[in-house]
């Protein structure tokens, strides 16, 4: 008769995990897509905020035109027309813009007119500020 199998109390030893190799690939991989992430995200803030501007600037221009509009259906004179940010008139509020309208410009005052936008503080836009010079719709 054969003797039965006897167990060793050897504890087994786990080769689950990774190698050092494996370890560094992973970490040169990463900072390389960190290097060449990082700046194209900030870029990306950048245009965005750039690209929110314009949106609040053309927001301005349709204010503009939609009280032109309302202001000829009641029978008032293109010419007699004022641009103003009063809240009976264009309102200043845009959200996360307010909004000035002048007669300065490097335009003629008596044609055309500077529609500014500027981010308000507490916003990602604040301080930011861009500008165009309308023409008075009508003339």
């Amino acid at each position: 008769m054969k003797p039965l199998a006897t167990r060793t109390n050897k504890p087994e030893l786990n080769n689950a995990g990774f190698t050092l190799l494996e370890i560094i690939a992973v970490i040169v991989i990463m900072s390389i897509l960190a290097v060449v992430a990082v700046p194209r995200y900030f870029d990306l803030q950048t245009q965005a905020r750039q690209r929110a501007m314009d949106t609040g600037l053309a927001e301005g221009i349709g204010r503009v035109n939609g009280y032109f509009a309302q202001q000829v259906l009641t029978g008032t004179t293109p010419s007699a027309i004022l641009y103003d940010t009063s809240a009976t008139r264009l309102g200043s509020d845009l959200g996360d813009f307010i909004l000035t309208v002048s007669a300065e410009g490097a335009l003629t005052s008596a044609t055309h007119f500077r529609i500014t936008v500027t981010g308000r503080s507490g916003t990602p836009l604040a301080g930011m500020t861009k500008s165009a010079d309308v023409k008075k719709p009508g003339l």
